[in-house]
């Protein structure tokens, strides 16, 4: 018990560094981001963690798409920086995101963080990374106005599916192959 309270608190600790370390970097990229747009707190809901003891991903860019089957988004480039998913949920970071309505949020990860790997995933099958480029999808509806505070996206099911990864090829079929919801 002492070690899981003990990598909580870890996580927790490289969450927030996270967060600190990914600053307000934003720019604009296929009609992303401009100065007047409003700034929302992006955050995972809490998630029953199964027999995953660890996840992180190397979170890159935002796609935001106005329906859930568009192939064009509208992209965000986010500083490369590591996250450390929580069960506990928490914040992944504060972006300014342009206004309209969505009903997908995309979370790009690639191997452009310090560690070398776009996912890090222990499981109760092993120990397992990725450098491939892996995308989170997230199905709901929200409207970004000025009057946005909060994305908090819910990966259960995407953290359910990687639960059962038994080997390294599997995280990003695993990870794409179903939807997050906000």
């Amino acid at each position: 018990m002492a070690s899981n309270q003990t990598f909580i608190g870890i996580s927790l600790l490289a969450l927030t560094a996270g967060v600190i370390a990914m600053g307000q970097a934003c720019s604009d990229v296929g009609g992303g981001s401009s100065s007047s747009d409003p700034f929302v707190q992006i955050a995972f809901a809490p998630y029953s963690a199964g027999t995953v003891s660890s996840l992180s991903m190397c979170f890159t860019r935002i796609n935001l798409k106005e329906n859930a089957g568009d192939i064009s988004a509208t992209s965000v480039d986010l500083t490369s920086t590591e996250v450390f998913m929580n069960a506990m949920g928490g914040d992944v970071r504060e972006v300014s995101l342009p206004t309209g309505t969505y009903a997908r949020v995309e979370l790009v990860a690639n191997a452009s963080c310090a560690s070398g790997q776009s996912a890090y995933l222990i499981n109760g099958n092993g120990i397992f990374s990725s450098s491939e480029s892996i995308t989170l999808a997230f199905n709901g509806n929200i409207t970004i106005s000025a009057d946005s505070a909060l994305l908090e996206l819910d990966p259960q099911n995407i953290v359910s599916a990687l639960a059962t990864t038994a080997s390294v090829g599997q995280i990003k079929t695993k990870a794409q192959s179903v939807s997050g919801s906000f």
